[in-house]
């Protein structure tokens, strides 16, 4: 007869792991279908930031963003096109542009975070005061701290904090669609 080498988990913690499944797929649809939108609305980048972020977390790349990655690069590869970027239809960027958005992108979840930490759960009001503070944690001024939250491309983020900080009050899962992620 074998013995049992680990003790059972209880009923209550299956559950909420099951819960949290739920809400990871459920997120998962809705940031694919964001990201098809956004794609369909003539962004060329988000069909990359959709692949990057399905090969990052290990889910399957949606079909039609396979085929529509694959047409561009074989663009690319059979000499149709000079670039990878313009295969992919991204236009090019200055070294000023790019410096400012390399800045940017790595400020961003952290300005998003820290402001929204201030203002939902702290509650400070939109102001300089918040914006000076998150200015002066993260060693830069509060014109980039403002630009960077207030940009589009913080819009998601501003989302999902929201909801993550609405599911850890209540784990239950909601149905998402892509308006509410």
């Amino acid at each position: 007869m074998t013995q049992r080498t680990c003790r059972p988990v209880p009923l209550q913690v299956r559950v909420d792991r099951i819960k949290q499944r739920r809400f990871g797929r459920a997120l998962n649809r809705a940031y694919l279908a964001g990201f098809e939108k956004r794609y369909k609305k003539g962004h060329k980048v988000a069909l990359l930031d959709l692949i990057d972020g399905c090969l990052r977390t290990g889910r399957k790349v949606p079909l039609w963003a396979a085929q529509l990655f694959c047409d561009c690069y074989l663009d690319f590869a059979s000499g149709l096109v000079q670039t990878l970027d313009q295969a992919f239809g991204i236009p090019p960027t200055t070294g000023r542009k790019f410096e400012a958005r390399r800045t940017y992108n790595r400020l961003r979840p952290k300005v998003v975070y820290r402001v929204m930490q201030l203002s939902l759960i702290e509650n400070m009001s939109m102001g300089e005061a918040l914006f000076g503070q998150v200015a002066r944690e993260l060693r830069t001024s509060e014109g980039t701290v403002r630009r960077v939250y207030y940009d589009k491309a913080s819009k998601t983020l501003k989302k999902l904090f929201a909801t993550f900080r609405e599911f850890s009050r209540n784990p239950s899962p909601k149905k998402f669609t892509p308006e509410t992620v």
